[in-house]
């Protein structure tokens, strides 16, 4: 039986940017709840 040298990524590349996107989504959910809590201009 042959070993890898390289072993498989963990995540597709589908998978990869599904993560990427949730990550962003979350993100402008915070920074968006963080200006509704400034006061001023």
């Amino acid at each position: 039986m042959v070993k890898k040298l390289v072993p498989d990524p963990p995540y597709t590349f589908e998978e990869t940017l599904i993560r990427i996107f949730d990550l962003l989504r979350c993100a402008a959910a915070v920074v968006y709840e963080s200006g509704d809590q400034q006061s001023g201009s």
